[in-house]
């Protein structure tokens, strides 16, 4: 029975469909294979490339590492990476980019030769140490003091000089407790600071029941300070005060506060010191326009 006109048309697109896929696929084989050709080229050049630089280790002088030449391939890839190297038996050991030899030689071999080497190392190490700081003195010598760095004295006397700072309106507030490790640290930095600031107010808070403690490291060394209650330990709690040491400092006038939850130094709380002043200047001078 002859085929009708419908039945040419539906297998001849089915034939046009077959050969569109098939050219297609050879189409995507093709590109696949000329990005792979492009992938080795570039690999081979690249390989050329790192053949042409120098090795980071000199593998003729370290026969105590088993793999000295695959470590310099590694390296000339990575420069970064850590350095995998292993001992004449096998044992794998992880150096930091810039470990020097002597040290690595001496963890890999444990000999006494190589414990020997690392002492002539370090030895070397510090004289050139030496050398370089006795240069700079020199050279301090010849061209004098530099114009942006400070002296010892000249630090040591602006140390001593209060900045200008108004403690006027702030408040400084410190928790403490008898277990609190860091908190004596802490009392001693502000001890520093009321005595450069000695208008500032001081206040310290005890978050436990050491009566003793309280005596001997607060109202004898001279600071305002009670024991709080249960319920006012509650009340921090809510505010995100847990356990000491903790610091606010307090700008009375802006009703605005600093929360310093660790160990704060000396040098730290004046400046926190400064910038709640600054806030209080800041406002006073846009208020004024």
């Amino acid at each position: 029975m002859p085929l009708k006109p419908v039945a040419y048309i539906v297998i001849g697109g089915l034939l046009a469909n077959t050969l569109t896929a098939t050219a297609n696929l050879d189409v995507v084989d093709s590109l696949t294979r000329a990005f792979e050709n492009i992938a080795q080229r570039k690999e081979a050049k690249q390989e050329e490339v790192r053949a042409k630089l120098p090795n980071a280790l000199p593998c003729e002088s370290m026969g105590w590492m088993g793999n000295c030449n695959e470590i310099n391939n590694q390296q000339k890839r990575n420069p970064l990476a850590h350095i995998q190297a292993k001992s004449r038996s096998g044992t794998e050991m992880n150096f930091p980019p810039g470990t020097s030899s002597a040290d690595m030689r001496h963890a890999l071999e444990q000999s006494l030769e190589s414990a020997i080497a690392v002492r002539e190392y370090r030895n070397k190490v510090i004289g050139e140490a030496q050398l370089a700081a006795d240069l700079m003195r020199k050279a301090a010598w010849v061209t004098g003091p530099m114009e942006h760095l400070p002296t010892i004295d000249e630090l040591l006397a602006t140390e001593k000089v209060p900045l200008n700072i108004n403690t006027s309106n702030l408040d400084v507030s410190f928790f403490t407790s008898s277990t609190c490790s860091t908190c004596g640290y802490q009392l001693s930095a502000l001890n520093t600071l009321r005595k450069k600031y000695p208008f500032l107010k001081i206040r310290v808070y005890q978050m436990d029941n050491n009566r003793v403690y309280q005596q001997q490291k607060l109202i004898d060394e001279g600071y305002t300070s009670r024991i709080l209650s249960t319920k006012e330990i509650l009340a921090l709690s809510r505010k995100g005060v847990t356990d000491a040491p903790a610091l606010f400092i307090d700008n009375q006038q802006t009703k605005t506060r600093q929360h310093i939850p660790e160990f704060a130094s000396f040098r730290r709380l004046e400046k926190h010191l400064q910038a709640a002043a600054y806030i209080k200047t800041a406002q006073s001078i846009e208020g004024n326009q």
